[in-house]
């Protein structure tokens, strides 16, 4: 359901404003990457603040995100870095 209103979203501004079906892909792509990961990071922040953490969260999604995205692979490291850094807490 997010999905199909983003893509619509991103459809109308492209048709809009020209720009071809490739580049219409493109920015579907960008669009569905960024909200999933601002969906992923709020929900660690609401878990981990239900459970007395969100100073700690936060700062651990900042330093995480500094350091390496959470896209690209790298999503083990960082629940290894988090689970690290919550178990010494």
């Amino acid at each position: 359901m997010l999905r199909k209103k983003l893509d619509y979203f991103v459809e109308d501004i492209c048709k809009y404003n020209n720009f071809t079906q490739d580049k219409t892909e493109e920015i579907q792509y960008v669009m569905r990457v960024m909200m999933y990961e601002i969906v992923k990071i709020i929900t660690i922040i609401i878990v981990f603040s239900m459970l007395g953490y969100f100073k700690e969260v936060v700062l651990i999604i900042f330093t995480m995100s500094r350091v390496k995205t959470f896209t690209g692979g790298h999503e083990t490291s960082q629940k290894r870095c988090l689970a690290y850094i919550i178990k010494y807490l």
